[in-house]
């Protein structure tokens, strides 16, 4: 069944283990920079990139991230790319790989959200839509975090397929 604008199908999303509900930044999130700009992946002609997006209204799928509690420490995983992680590394590069990196959560004064990498980096927004690695903890490198609950299967971004529900291959929520 391929998924159309006039209906919608259904699947619920598999559990994730490991997830601890009281602590606020584990769970299903967006990530949202000072700049108002969201963490998303997307592909380019280099492969898979993690960068910024202007906010919007409608919010893509691949904008969504799994925090998951790891050893007193996080990982983050991206909804379109389930297999793989996301890292800051010392080069500044911030790009996801299949290897696990582990990022320790801290709640700022404001209420957002800084992400240290197991490599001593933060994840970091600029202006310009790009995310890096820094040594040093500024306000770039504070992001808010929102949950996300719900999506239907025609939020498939456009380089993938929608079958039988599935979006790119993973399953879709609602």
């Amino acid at each position: 069944i391929f998924c159309s604008t006039k209906e919608t199908h259904h699947v619920e999303l598999p559990t994730t283990p490991r997830i601890d509900r009281s602590h606020p930044v584990i769970g299903r999130q967006y990530l949202i920079s000072i700049y108002d700009t969201v963490l998303r992946t997307r592909h380019s002609e280099k492969g898979i990139d993690v960068d910024l997006v202007a906010d919007a209204k409608e919010r893509n799928v691949c904008w969504r991230w799994f925090i998951e509690e790891r050893n007193l420490k996080i990982i983050i995983k991206p909804f379109c790319h389930q297999m793989t992680y996301l890292y800051a590394n010392s080069d500044g590069l911030v790009g996801l790989t299949w290897r696990r990196h582990l990022f320790l959560s801290t709640e700022n004064e404001d209420g957002s959200w800084s992400f240290l990498s197991d490599s001593g980096y933060f994840l970091s927004a600029a202006s310009n839509k790009s995310v890096y690695a820094v040594k040093e903890q500024t306000s770039a490198t504070r992001f808010r975090l929102q949950p996300w609950e719900e999506i239907a299967c025609c939020d498939c971004p456009d380089e993938f397929d929608v079958v039988d529900g599935k979006c790119g291959g993973f399953y879709t929520a609602i």
